[in-house]
């Protein structure tokens, strides 16, 4: 009985020699092993941070193409005439795709437009703002044309005073009772106006579909972008523990 504890006992105290060996070992060539690995790793960032930079180049020159191509649309708004199916276009517009194309073509032509602080205060759906011009817009449609009246022009004129616009336009794409609108205040665009002052619709189109490519370049650069940031960030943690590394090894020796 004696020697079979004392048989396991002397394998138990092998084992136990055998586990600590293999891990002072094992620890060694960690250590070994440890920068080199560090360095491998360095490498393999420094490879993919080139080719995100070079994807990320190609997406910022993208964006610089597409910007001069908005800039070329608003420089060219006498180019862009209307033709009978834009004219067809513009009756059926209605509620908010008017208000959409409509503001879209003044951003075109450099108006900043924006809400009024209170939505829809006194009629007011917009406030556009050029050269130190300030405009109260009303846009009305087939629909609330048939809400139109004198209460409207003069919650208009009202809502005018309040933001301290210069004048109100009311666009349009119906046509209305211009002796509603006996004000020196209020200037109306109808079909007739909205021809003769504004590029066609097809300029919003252009536009927009520039604008959305934009976009899109824009978010790609900026994900493409945070892809170098982040292989710097590794590269740097990993020179860090490698300086470490180094420093602590040298107080060891010493």
């Amino acid at each position: 009985m004696n020697i079979d504890l004392l048989i396991a006992s002397l394998i138990l105290t092998f084992v136990g020699i055998y586990i600590v060996f293999r891990y002072v070992e094992e620890k060694k060539k960690y250590k070994k092993n440890y920068i080199p690995m560090l360095e491998s790793f360095i490498e393999k960032c420094k490879k993919e941070k080139k080719y995100y930079q070079h994807r990320a180049d190609n997406f910022k020159q993208n964006i610089e193409e597409i910007k001069k191509q908005i800039q070329k649309i608003k420089n060219s708004t006498n180019d862009y005439k209307w033709t009978d199916e834009d004219i067809k276009d513009l009756r059926r517009l209605k509620g908010k795709e008017l208000e959409s194309i409509m503001t879209g073509i003044l951003e075109i032509l450099d108006y900043k437009v924006e809400e009024p602080p209170i939505f829809k205060d006194h009629f007011i759906d917009f406030i556009a703002k050029k050269d130190n011009k300030k405009i109260c817009i009303y846009f009305l449609d087939s629909k609330k044309l048939k809400n139109f009246s004198e209460k409207t022009v003069n919650e208009l004129l009202k809502g005018k005073e309040k933001y301290r616009c210069d004048t109100v336009w009311i666009i349009s794409n119906v046509d209305i009772n211009r002796d509603l609108l006996n004000h020196t205040d209020i200037k109306l665009f109808t079909e007739k106006e909205i021809i003769k002052e504004f590029p066609s619709l097809t300029i919003f189109i252009d536009y927009e579909e520039a604008k959305t490519k934009l976009h899109n370049y824009e978010l790609l650069y900026k994900e493409t972008y945070d892809e170098v940031i982040r292989r710097d960030e590794w590269i740097e943690e990993a020179n860090r523990k490698i300086q470490e590394f180094q420093s602590n090894m040298s107080n060891l020796s010493n």
